[in-house]
């Protein structure tokens, strides 16, 4: 499956999570909502991904 089989496959789940984003805008460096919803999003979409990188929790 190439990228944009695989963009046009979940284009509607991201089209949904930018207007998630959008509602609960955040500020840089305080964005903590933000990384629970995104971390949320891969988490549904069975994606492995990483939580503590640089010292960030």
């Amino acid at each position: 499956m190439n990228i944009s089989e695989v963009i046009n496959q979940y284009i509607d789940s991201i089209k949904e999570l930018r207007k998630k984003l959008n509602v609960n805008a955040e500020l840089s460096f305080v964005e903590f909502n933000t990384q629970s919803i995104i971390l949320d999003f891969l988490k549904d979409l069975d994606v492995n991904s990483i939580t503590h990188a640089c010292g960030h929790d």
